[in-house]
């Protein structure tokens, strides 16, 4: 029997809208990032899990609702009550998800979500967060949405968890049978942003 391992491949890569990523268009970049997603969420009696989970990240827990905690390619995003989303580097996702679920028990349901269930989007450029601003009513600037928050909401109606990394640079989480509508919709709205 031969061995078939599963390879990441590009929801976006051969997209029409912009051809091969990543694109620079005026003063804003978008890139896809490869990345693995796993889901955790606390049974309801649970005690606090969030100590374990970032454990096993390689990351500190996050020390509030809405910031994530990252550490190199791994982010720790709470995206509700005693729920969190663990992003990581491709391959290495379904080795956290069982480390979770052996430690975990029956604590908490462990999802992994990689294998192409998600696309990260990069958006970076000092207007970036005007961008999203487009779509969202949320204020984005450095002011009211600093470096590592994190926000699960929609975007063309799709929903998305956006978070923050560095002062106007944001990963953009999308279902990939979303991420080109989201990529199209992004590459329209960066139009009006002339160099």
């Amino acid at each position: 029997m031969v061995d078939h391992p599963l390879q990441y491949q590009s929801a976006l890569a051969d997209s029409p809208v912009v051809g091969e990523l990543p694109v620079r268009k005026h003063r804003m970049g978008l890139s896809e990032l490869p990345v693995d997603c796993v889901l955790v969420a606390a049974y309801a009696g649970s005690p606090d899990i969030a100590p374990s989970i970032a454990r096993i990240a390689g990351v500190a827990a996050p020390g509030a609702p809405g910031l994530a905690s990252i550490a190199g390619p791994v982010s720790m995003l709470p995206i509700a009550p005693n729920t969190w989303q663990i992003a990581t580097t491709p391959n290495t996702g379904t080795a956290i998800a069982l480390a979770l679920k052996s430690e975990l028990g029956s604590l908490a349901a462990v999802t992994d979500l990689s294998f192409g269930r998600i696309v990260a989007i990069a958006l970076r450029g000092d207007d970036s967060h005007l961008v999203l601003e487009k779509g969202i009513g949320i204020d984005f600037s450095d002011a009211a949405f600093a470096a590592g928050r994190v926000v699960a909401t929609g975007l063309h109606a799709v929903h998305v968890l956006i978070v923050k990394t560095t002062p106007g640079s944001f990963h953009i989480l999308v279902p990939r049978s979303f991420a080109l509508s989201i990529l199209e919709w992004l590459v329209d709205a960066i139009e009006e942003f002339k160099v």
